[in-house]
This record gives C-alpha cells, sequence and structure tokens, in this order.
C-alpha cells in the first residue's frame, strides 16, 4: 500500500533558483516518488527501498517545480505485472488529480513488462497529462524530444523484460526440479497435515488432531453417506473449517460461535488427494512468464506425483474404496454423469440478476441430464447454492427455469399493461383539461 511521507508538504526551494522566472509563469507539480523492490538483498543495497527513496528526495529537493509530495511504496512485490497495490493507489490518485508527475530512480523499478511500460510512458501517462522523470537514465517527458533517449528507454525497457523472463523460466525449472524429488514447494500443507520446515524437502507431517477427522471423512464416505451430509456431520460436530483450523489452530469452533457449514466440494477435494496415502502431488496449476501462459489449471497427466514421500493418514485400500464408491455415484448422478457431457450448455438469461430471497445470495443456473423417450436431455433450474449444498434445509428456494420465465414473462406483461393504462389516462385527463381551458 502506499506509504506516506510529508503529505502534500511544500519543499522549500531556495529563491536564487528561480529569481528570474515570474511566479505565475513557473509551472508546478504535485508528485509521487516511486519505489519497488522483489527481494531485499543485502548484496544490492543500492537497489532498497530506503536507498530508493534517499536518491528520489534528493533529485526534488531544490527543484522548486515539485512543490509536494508523497512516497508510494510495493515491497516484495514484481515488476512483471502493474497490478501492485501502491502502484494502483498511485494510478487512483492520478486520476483524482492529486499527482501530475511521477518518479522513479531506474525503469526496471517502474516496470519489467517492455510493452506495459512503454504503453504507459507513451500513451496512458500523455493522456493524462502527468510527467514522467526515470533519475538514474536521465529521462524526462518534459525534456525536448531526444529520438536517441528515446531509443535507449526502449531498449533498457526491453531489457528489462527479458531479465525478468529469464528470471522466471530459471525459477520454474528449478521449481520443477524440486518437484520431481519430492519437496513441496507450496506453502501449507493439506488439511490433516503439518509443514516440517527443518525438514531440507519440507516434508508433511501428520497433524494428529486434524488426521483423525480426515479418517473419518474417508470411512463416512466408504459407507456411502453423501458427501452434503458429511458436511452437515461435520457442522453439527462443531469441526471448524479447514481455512479456519489453519488460522486458528483450534480444531473446533468456540463456544457461542456459529459453527460454519462445510461445502461438499471441500470434502469431495480431500477424497481425492493422493496425498492422504503418502504421495506428493504437485503441479496441477501452472503459470510461466516465459512463456506468456497465465495460470491456470493443468491437467491431470501432467501433475507432479512422487509415491511415499510422506506418512499417510488412510491406507491405499480405503482410499481406493472411496474413489470407486465416488465414481460409481458420478456415473449415476443425474447431475455429474459422463451420459450429457455432449450435450450443450445454455446461456443464463438471468445471469448476476437473480438473487435468493432468503439468504441473499446470487443464484446460477443449474441442470441435471434425463433420458425422455430414449433421448438425453438437460432440465434447467434455478437453486440457491446454499440450499442444495445443504440438503434443501437452509432456505428453500428451488424453481425450474421455465417456471421462472412465466413468472417474469407475466409480471412483465402486467407492468407495461399498467404503464399503458397510465398513458391512456393521462392522454385522456390532457385532453379534457384541453377542452375545459378551451371553453374558459
Amino acid at each position: 500500500m502506499a506509504r506516506t511521507k510529508n503529505r502534500f508538504n511544500a519543499v522549500q526551494i531556495p529563491e536564487p533558483a528561480t529569481a528570474d522566472i515570474p511566479a505565475k509563469q513557473r509551472k508546478s507539480f504535485r508528485v509521487a516518488l516511486y519505489a519497488r523492490l522483489s527481494v531485499e538483498l543485502k548484496s544490492r543495497p543500492s537497489e532498497s527501498i530506503a536507498n530508493q527513496l534517499s536518491i528520489l528526495r534528493e533529485f526534488i529537493r531544490d527543484k522548486a517545480e515539485f512543490i509536494e509530495y508523497q512516497e508510494y511504496v510495493d515491497s516484495a512485490v514484481s515488476g512483471t505485472s502493474f497490478d501492485r497495490p501502491a502502484f494502483g493507489q498511485m494510478m487512483d490518485d492520478v486520476r483524482e488529480g492529486k499527482i501530475s508527475c511521477i518518479i522513479v530512480k531506474d525503469m526496471s523499478r517502474f516496470g519489467r513488462d517492455y510493452i506495459e511500460a512503454s504503453n504507459y510512458i507513451e500513451t496512458i501517462f500523455p493522456f493524462l497529462g502527468v510527467r514522467f522523470i526515470s533519475v538514474s537514465d536521465h529521462f524526462d517527458t518534459e525534456a525536448e524530444f531526444n529520438q536517441n533517449k528515446a531509443l535507449e528507454i526502449a531498449l533498457k525497457n526491453l531489457v528489462n523484460d527479458m531479465y525478468a523472463k529469464d528470471i522466471s523460466k530459471r525459477v520454474s525449472v528449478s521449481r520443477r526440479l524440486d518437484m520431481e524429488r519430492g519437496k513441496f514447494t507450496g506453502s501449507n500443507a493439506p488439511y490433516g497435515y503439518k509443514v516440517d520446515s527443518g525438514d531440507a524437502l519440507r516434508k508433511y507431517v501428520i497433524d494428529r488432531a486434524a488426521a483423525a477427522v480426515v479418517r473419518q471423512i474417508f470411512e463416512l464416505a466408504a459407507d456411502g453417506v453423501t458427501l452434503r451430509e458429511i458436511a452437515k456431520a461435520l457442522q453439527e460436530y462443531r469441526i471448524a473449517l479447514p481455512g479456519d483450523y489453519l488460522k486458528t489452530g483450534n480444531l473446533y469452533v468456540e463456544e457461542g460461535a456459529e459453527a460454519k457449514a462445510w461445502y461438499p466440494g471441500t470434502i469431495s477435494n480431500i477424497l481425492k488427494n493422493q496425498a492422504y496415502i503418502g504421495n506428493m502431488v504437485q503441479g496441477k496449476r501452472r503459470t510461466s512468464l516465459y512463456d506468456n501462459e497465465a495460470r491456470h489449471a493443468t491437467d491431470e497427466n501432467d501433475w507432479i506425483v512422487v509415491e511415499n514421500t510422506h506418512e499417510a493418514i488412510v491406507d491405499k485400500e480405503l482410499f481406493n474404496k472411496v474413489r470407486a464408491v465416488m465414481d460409481k455415484k458420478v456415473e449415476e448422478s443425474i447431475f455429474t454423469s459422463d451420459r450429457g457431457k455432449n450435450l450443450p450448455i445454455k446461456e443464463d438469461i438471468f445471469a448476476g440478476i437473480l438473487f435468493c430471497g432468503n439468504c441473499g445470495r446470487r443464484i446460477p443456473l443449474a441442470s441435471r441430464i434425463l433420458e425422455k423417450d430414449g433421448v438425453l436431455e438437460r432440465q434447467y433450474f434455478y437453486s440457491c447454492r446454499y440450499n442444495y449444498d445443504f440438503g434443501g434445509k437452509q432456505c428453500g428456494c428451488t424453481i425450474m427455469e421455465q417456471d421462472l420465465i412465466k413468472v417474469v414473462h407475466n409480471l412483465l406483461t402486467t407492468q407495461i399493461a399498467v404503464l399503458t393504462d397510465s398513458a391512456r389516462t393521462e392522454a385522456s385527463m390532457r385532453g379534457v383539461m384541453d377542452r375545459e381551458l378551451k371553453k374558459s
């Protein structure tokens, strides 16, 4: 987030520096001093946030046009994207007219995306009337245009972009090698485990309290208990959600606090996770700056699975039994069966405008596969997720699509009729008033 330093305080400038320029002709700027750093390195103290800000403050100190300034700092944020907290705040202030000049130590601190950095300097800033200065590069958009300097900045932006992509490739290769030898490269272990930060491979170690819950979930699923029923049982036993347990360390919800509902999807993910039989599974999502790939889910065949890296919570026999039960339910389900995978899904005409009248949640379009006269077809309906996830005992808000369309159609027809009658009534009244006025 933006760090304020002498927010909008005038910088005192020695009078002789501007004595020959009439005050009315001086152009003044409200300045943003922007600093960014991905990682603080002792080997490169010149790149530190403190040093960047020191250079920027010194640069504006004796310049009369910089009358006010504010500091914006993005620490531990990559320059490969402009989606940064302090940068976003700075641009908001630019649009509100609070900032008219942006100053950075060098172009790499501004950003390492060649195309986006050039777009800001050549298009966005001129459009917004913002002056841009890179101190170490001796670049100032207010200065007289210099073709050589413009080319130099373009090349530096390109080099910064290539540098970022090269680092990205090295990190990606190193990370994949770590995954392939069974090292956990993520942040948090699955529910039921903790990360042994003292181990070179950051192995999972069993969290006994949560592991007991995981075993119970597998045993209930193996007995044919549905995901929604398991979720309801966990809520009734006041078991804290995995995310809440990670934050608080409390397995059970505190006395007096509301026990939150477990989502069936959370339980489904637990039942599919090979980590619980001792396998390390990684690479389910991927992003690649050097290949210009946005973050996306990967195909299961591309996952990196290393077997027997840690102690299992459930044995393979129980795990496989649960998978067989789950696969059978998927095959038989009118909601998830592959029988209708080739049937197209229609567009939701009420998307974003239909809400549950009980809980206020947005209601999405859902469908199930039915067989009619030997032909498969989709039956569409709207059901509050809160109602659906908890067995219809919460909101009770469900309606078939065709029924909803009829209701909306009837309401619109009624409203149009009312408006039409109103228009006719108004026209009739005006006619009467006009006749009366003519008589008078």
